[in-house]
């Protein structure tokens, strides 16, 4: 049996009955466990921070919960009250001491944040509490982390902790909420300890170089995509990142999807080059032989493999590339992802490689196809006569352009 959320995701009843009836009465019981069994510790810790810190031993601040409800989260104090000669308090990176690191680092200024769990503003597990002034920055998408209680751990801290880019680490909650299960939380309970201890994924916060949320998404705003790394033949790994669609370099993890994408008979008919069919073996010799001059991406919405995008046959002396996108299947098809995706590629060939024109060649009975690439200003240039056998027979091939000026003005 399934039921649906106001969301529209769909859960079996076993996830929606642990979610709605067993999960919060389960956060309240293990919470006031632990506070007990983790009352010397917690008292040591609060004497530690007394004598090397100060008062007031305990740290509050303003989070969102849920519903965007903002509550008092509770930590122990990490930084002292040192102030410059006018008074101002002096930045994180000085006031934070060794001592201080130390208890980031091991999260024992956590610990509590089990009070806000037993009060019910948080969950054991859940998307973390985040600051208040990141809130007029979230897309409709990174706004339902607020669709939970938030989390003293979650599905992204054992990902990766605090070292993750933004766009990951919002992911990774949207995966969260859309599927919360009993075993879940127990194996993100065990995985967090397991990080914990093994001080994996860290870098103590207040000194990481991944930059604020609210100033992050400033400076995207201002591009309208990220570049993280390079592309280059030596195999660095790139990202081009526009809100929850992630274009990502091909890595021999996703033989199996593209096989699955190859072998698909609807979509072969529907682009230029594929043959059918191909094995997971073929396909990973592919990967590992995939011609560097080209720049090949796997196309994700929120961690979800959707489709390929090409940017090829460069022709630098004229300033020329192809684009080239394939959706695998309905599901994702007529959802933006394409326009979307198209709109990433034709920025970074703008803005990053400096091209002058870009191309595109789509089957004349291809529509949808046609309809996205001139929904972002590409112009038919004319038709390619009996070009590509399918069917049973030759079909035309049309070419579509888009100038550098004519996008620049559209964008204008």
């Amino acid at each position: 049996m399934k039921t649906e959320t106001k969301k529209g995701a769909v859960l079996s009843s076993k996830e929606g009955i642990y979610k709605k009836y067993i999960k919060r009465p389960m956060d309240f019981i293990l919470a006031g466990i632990a506070i007990i069994i983790l009352g010397p510790v917690l008292l040591t810790v609060a004497i530690l921070v007394k004598i090397k810190l100060g008062s007031p031993v305990i740290f509050k601040q303003d989070r969102p919960g849920i519903n965007e409800k903002i509550f008092k989260i509770y930590k122990f104090r990490t930084m002292t009250d040192e102030r410059d000669e006018n008074g101002e308090l002096l930045p994180d990176s000085v006031r934070l001491t060794k001592f201080g690191k130390f208890l980031r680092s091991t999260s024992l200024d956590e610990l509590p944040e089990l009070w806000n769990i037993v009060r019910g503003d948080m969950a054991i597990v859940g998307p973390r509490p985040l600051a208040t002034i990141y809130l007029p920055y979230y897309n409709d998408i990174e706004r339902q982390r607020h669709d939970v209680r938030p989390g003293l751990t979650g599905l992204a801290q054992i990902n990766g902790r605090n070292t993750m880019m933004w766009e990951e680490r919002f992911a990774y909650d949207i995966q969260y909420i859309n599927k919360i299960t009993f075993w879940g939380d127990i194996k993100i309970i065990f995985k967090t300890m397991l990080k914990v201890f093994k001080q994996e994924g860290v870098s103590v916060r207040g000194t990481a170089r991944v930059e604020d949320f609210h100033k992050h998404r400033m400076e995207q705003e201002k591009s309208t995509f990220l570049i993280d790394y390079s592309y280059t033949k030596g195999g660095n790994k790139m990202l081009l990142i526009d809100e929850n669609i992630v274009l990502r370099a091909i890595e021999e993890k996703d033989a199996n999807f593209l096989k699955d994408m190859i072998n698909d008979p609807e979509l072969e008919n529907m682009v230029i080059g594929w043959s059918l069919p191909v094995s997971s073996k073929i396909q990973a010799e592919w990967i590992n032989n995939l011609n560097s001059d080209d720049m090949k991406f796997i196309i994700e919405v929120n961690l979800i493999a959707v489709g390929m995008a090409s940017i090829s046959s460069f022709d630098f002396k004229n300033s020329v590339a192809n684009l080239n996108i394939k959706i695998k299947s309905d599901e994702f098809r007529c959802r933006g992802i394409g326009t979307r995706t198209i709109r990433i590629l034709i920025n970074y060939c703008f803005d990053e490689l400096n091209l002058n024109c870009l191309t595109a060649n789509i089957l004349e009975y291809n529509n949808p196809s046609q309809k996205v690439f001139e929904k972002c200003g590409f112009k038919k240039d004319g038709v390619l006569r009996s070009r590509i056998y399918k069917r049973g027979k030759y079909h035309n091939v049309l070419s579509y352009s888009l100038l550098r000026r004519e996008y620049q003005k559209c964008e204008r």
